[in-house]
């Protein structure tokens, strides 16, 4: 289960990584950050300046969370008695060991539709690199 969460959590890092040249340069100097103010209007005149890289994060923002909700079914389809087993196994009066064996059962069980999670990370983070790169060729 831990693998899965920290699969999830780097589809999340790539998507908003991919999106930092974009949001870098729609920023530009002095604005958008911790002291910028960000967009008080909810980036939509980013999106009318911008609209290439915009559609490049929205996509790919989409296919990892397409890419997630894949391997999330996947999992549940294929691993329900592991799923259950891992509950119960790591509530906070479980031993650490129990949660442990729990996890790696599941993380076996889970190991196909996980491969296939990185796969298609891979693919989208591919395909936002290929896109940005246009976007900024054009």
């Amino acid at each position: 289960m831990r693998t899965l969460h920290r699969n999830i959590a780097m589809a999340t890092f790539l998507a908003a990584a991919l999106a930092s040249p974009m949001a870098a340069l729609a920023h530009g100097p002095g604005h958008g950050g911790p002291r910028g103010g960000g967009f008080p209007d909810g980036g939509v005149l980013q999106q009318l300046i911008h609209p290439c890289g915009t559609t490049c994060f929205e996509d790919a923002r989409s296919c990892h969370e397409t890419a997630r909700a894949t391997a999330l079914t996947c999992t549940q389809s294929a691993c329900a008695s592991q799923i259950t087993a891992a509950q119960g196994a790591c509530t906070p009066n479980s031993t650490f060991k129990a949660c442990q064996t729990a996890t790696a059962t599941l993380r076996t069980c889970a190991q196909s539709c996980l491969d296939t999670l990185r796969a298609s990370s891979d693919t989208c983070r591919d395909t936002a690199k290929s896109c940005f790169t246009s976007c900024r060729a054009s």
